[in-house]
């Protein structure tokens, strides 16, 4: 084995390591606030149009019993 050459295995845990404090660590964009915003909203119309769908689909279902 080469010296002076890490190993797959520490790679990956260090690779891995430094991906997740970029997850974890505040944004530093200067918009943040407005993604944060426009991430809400989002998230918002999505789990109400997952809701209204899910509510066709009993209302489909039910009606062919």
């Amino acid at each position: 084995m080469m010296s002076g050459v890490e190993g797959y295995f520490p790679q990956l845990s260090h690779l891995m390591a430094q991906s997740a404090g970029t997850l974890v660590r505040s944004p530093s964009h200067s918009r943040r606030a407005e993604a944060r915003r426009r991430l809400a909203r989002h998230a918002l119309w999505l789990a109400a149009g997952l809701s209204a769908l899910i509510i066709v689909l009993m209302f489909v279902f039910d009606a062919t019993e």
